[in-house]
């Protein structure tokens, strides 16, 4: 059986939110913040996506480097996204199959099972305005990374 109840906070998260009790919370694993190195198997979108989103989450002290992986990962959907949506722009969503038939385009449940996992990952960092209601970050505002991709966050 899965676990119960609503996903549980990070200490970090808990403490902007004056909610942290060491009783409660202490001896939980705390990350140094720090951007991670980006790995050599990204590429295109990822590695812009890397660089733009990932300085936005230094700057508010919300990734370190051992999340490198979860947020290659996230990176790595994102291009999958970009490259899927534009494939289905550029073919329609409805394609003619083999034997003459309309038909769905393969890609159309290929970008929307990305977008799903795009969501899922994101929530992970706080890139949704759900994920960070309530959280006060010291850090001063930066620009918002997703504006260049002409999807404002």
């Amino acid at each position: 059986m899965g676990r119960r109840g609503p996903p549980k906070k990070p200490a970090a998260v808990k403490k902007r939110l004056g909610t942290y009790r060491e009783c409660r919370d202490g001896g939980t694993i705390e990350a140094t913040p720090g951007m991670p190195e980006c790995p050599v198997w990204i590429d295109g979108d990822a590695i812009q996506f890397w660089n733009k989103a990932g300085k936005y989450l230094a700057d508010l002290r919300i990734v370190a480097p051992v999340d490198q992986m979860a947020f290659a990962l996230l990176c790595e959907t994102f291009a999958d996204y970009l490259r899927y949506r534009d494939k289905v722009k550029l073919e329609g969503e409805i394609v003619m199959s083999p034997n003459g038939m309309p038909c769905q385009n393969p890609f159309v449940a290929l970008k929307n099972k990305s977008r799903q996992d795009l969501v899922k990952l994101v929530r992970e960092f706080g890139m949704t305005p759900c994920a960070r209601t309530g959280i006060k970050s010291s850090a001063a505002p930066v620009d918002d990374p997703l504006k260049e991709f002409g999807i404002a966050g």
